[in-house]
């Protein structure tokens, strides 16, 4: 059984605007929509944190087999207390970034996140992922306040994971949804947890 502890934190203040999602509950959203099913692979359990030395025990499920059977790789990654999303895509050699509050700075640890994701997995990329291009995703929702970037990185994972190419020009509406969301994010945890 999942430790309750932040989950009820969480869930008390959904309707209100006031905290942002815990960190653990990032993490579990690999759980919630099905990722590391087939063809998706989600590395750094609890979101890469740059000064965390002990990463490789988040990617030890990363293999070859699960590689070459993967079409993306999800890379949470929480920076200064800020989540944003890369997204390897295996077949194109490509990474896509999203952020909910576009900076440079957040772009700024990439390289650093995927060099270590490389010396963490060694030999379970035919390529060298360290040398694949970076493209920041335009047009995607980002949030108005400090607070909802890890609800925008549960939401992105959502999205990217859907078998039809998002259209983000039709999808601004989030801020307005924010509440629902938060809702049915609990809602489907505190299922999850009482089966």
């Amino acid at each position: 059984m999942r430790n309750l502890a932040g989950i009820s934190r969480y869930y008390s203040v959904s309707t209100r605007n006031l905290v942002g999602i815990p960190d653990e509950l990032v993490g579990i959203t690999e759980e919630l929509l099905g990722i590391n099913a087939n063809d998706m692979i989600y590395a750094y359990g609890h979101g890469y944190k740059k000064f965390n030395a002990d990463t490789k025990k988040f990617v030890s499920h990363i293999n070859k087999e699960s590689v070459n059977a993967a079409n993306l790789i999800l890379v949470p990654i929480i920076e200064s207390s800020h989540w944003t999303l890369l997204v390897g895509n295996l077949k194109n050699k490509v990474w896509d970034f999203y952020d909910s509050l576009p900076k440079k700075t957040h772009r700024a640890i990439l390289p650093e996140v995927i060099s270590h994701l490389y010396e963490d997995t060694t030999t379970s990329f035919a390529t060298d992922i360290r040398r694949w291009r970076i493209r920041r995703i335009k047009q995607v929702p980002t949030q108005k306040n400090s607070v909802d970037c890890g609800m925008y990185v549960c939401k992105y994972m959502e999205a990217v994971i859907q078998p039809e190419a998002v259209v983000w020009a039709d999808v601004k509406d989030w801020e307005d949804n924010m509440a629902k969301f938060r809702a049915e994010f609990a809602y489907a945890i505190l299922s999850t947890t009482i089966k």
